[in-house]
């Protein structure tokens, strides 16, 4: 945390620091993120946010997981994304991810 505030200080706006797991931390020009990429593709396709379905665990995932109707946290997800998520899912080692993916496909729910 302490690097990410610093980088938030001396980028100024210009960037936005996000972690990403793993330690690693993701440098996203404000406005371009995953849910930008979506909201494009939403658009291209005439559909809405009620439509998707996303699953997350980091920082660089907060975007995606606020703007889809269905929203996941992964069960090892950080705390600040399973709070902005409407559902959880087990995490990386239980297959959450997967579970969820394959629940939607069979046209089941994954709650």
């Amino acid at each position: 945390p302490l690097v990410i505030d610093k980088l938030h200080v001396s980028l100024d706006g210009i960037m936005k620091p996000v972690t990403s797991g793993f330690g690693f931390i993701d440098l996203i020009i404000p406005g371009l993120h995953k849910a930008n990429g979506i909201s494009r593709l939403l658009k291209r396709w005439n559909r809405s946010p009620q439509n998707v379905v996303a699953i997350g665990d980091s920082g660089n995932d907060a975007e995606m997981l606020k703007m889809a109707h269905y929203s996941f946290a992964m069960g090892n997800a950080a705390d600040n994304i399973k709070a902005l998520s409407r559902y959880h899912t087990d995490d990386n080692n239980h297959q959450g991810a997967l579970n969820v993916i394959q629940a939607v496909l069979d046209g089941t729910d994954p709650f």
